[in-house]
């Protein structure tokens, strides 16, 4: 799923451009899955229609192996399939299935981590192994860690080791390897990284703020609520107040101008002093609106550091936008964007804020890894 930068965010040039692009990779599952699935494709269940193998994974068979590796649909731990690695003839490198876990920003602190997979083997003559292994800011503290060799034949058992990742940590990459003849199953891979105890507070609540209440009458909205305009579109837009479906909602109604206007409201301070925050927000729309959930960031000064939009969806039934957005460092202010950005009508019935998660995210403007 691309991300849609705002005009506004030109001046912080392509890097930005492809830093977005290389973290919709996460795509929808990383919006909707559990804080702790920070891996992609987990269960192997989405499919690479390219390479007709699991979406997020790499398989390695090395020239001197001889055998296969492939998606199982018949034999499984949880879903529809999992991992088969068949060797036939050994050689003296493995056959690996990897895949690396890049932290939206390196770890200041040490993060416990529990890794978990499920395994089945068939007559294993060799070595089958998950290796963890970390980049770090300082290549002295990278990690490397066998979490332990099995052999033989066994039916579906759980693989678990827990892990702490060095300060400077950037990156975690899982690594199945069979080495020798046999056959594995690998299924159910997992990373859990719980909160640590300084963010506690912050990751064990949430915060909603809608349109109820008192409407101030210079801004005709409830509450700190505010219209989001845009050079180009003064005037010319119109939001109303109104109960839809039974809930109170905000209507936007484009009528020409600036490709983008809507509402905005401060992120609370709680929230905005955290690295990654997760937005969540009811909306739906008619004719060509485009409902869209984003950010502002602003400095000690005011001065705006750009926005970080994410892609615009239109849907005449009401539906929650849900993204993830990593607020840099220098931003001092945060504003929650509700926007229209289509030529038509959109309703927003308000916003959940929740503690974000450091590797499903959109970057926020001025971020680069």
């Amino acid at each position: 799923m691309p991300c849609t930068l705002s005009p506004r965010l030109r001046p912080f040039g392509k890097s930005l451009l492809t830093t977005c692009l290389l973290a919709a990779i996460v795509s929808v599952h990383s919006l909707v899955a559990a804080p702790d699935a920070t891996l992609v494709n987990p269960d192997f269940e989405d499919v690479d229609s390219k390479t007709g193998f699991a979406r997020g994974w790499t398989r390695g068979l090395p020239a001197s192996v001889q055998g296969a590796m492939s998606l199982d649909d018949r034999l499984f731990a949880s879903g529809a399939r999992s991992v088969k690695i068949d060797i036939t003839q050994a050689g003296p490198d493995s056959a690996t299935l990897t895949q690396t876990v890049k932290l939206a920003q390196p770890l200041t602190t040490p993060a416990s981590g529990r890794i978990s997979c499920r395994f089945y083997a068939h007559e294993v003559a060799g070595i089958a192994c998950l290796v963890i292994s970390t980049a770090n800011q300082e290549k002295a503290r990278a990690q490397w860690v066998n979490t332990g060799n099995h052999r033989g034949t066994f039916d579906w058992k759980t693989v678990t080791h827990d892990l702490e990742f060095n300060p400077g940590t950037t990156a975690i990459t899982f690594s199945f390897r069979l080495r020798g003849t046999g056959t594995l199953w690998i299924d159910a891979a997992q990373l859990q990284m719980p909160a640590t105890t300084a963010s506690s507070a912050a990751q064990a609540t949430s915060t909603r703020i809608d349109f109820t209440g008192t409407v101030n009458p210079r801004t005709g909205l409830p509450g700190a609520w505010l219209e989001k305009k845009y050079h180009g579109n003064e005037n010319v837009s119109a939001v109303n107040v109104e109960t839809l479906d039974g809930r109170t909602a905000v209507r936007q109604q484009w009528s020409a101008g600036a490709a983008n206007s809507g509402l905005t409201v401060p992120l609370p301070e709680a929230y905005a002093k955290q690295p990654v925050v997760r937005l969540l927000a009811e909306a739906k729309t008619a004719g060509a609106g485009e409902a869209v959930l984003g950010l502002e960031c602003l400095d000690a000064g005011g001065k705006s550091l750009g926005e970080i939009l994410a892609p615009g969806v239109g849907k005449e039934s009401w539906f929650t936008l849900d993204r993830t957005f990593v607020i840099p460092p220098a931003a001092r202010q945060v504003n929650i964007l509700l926007l229209n950005t289509g030529a038509g009508t959109a309703w927003f019935a308000g916003a959940t804020i929740l503690p974000g998660d450091m590797v499903e995210y959109l970057p926020g403007p001025g971020w680069a890894p």
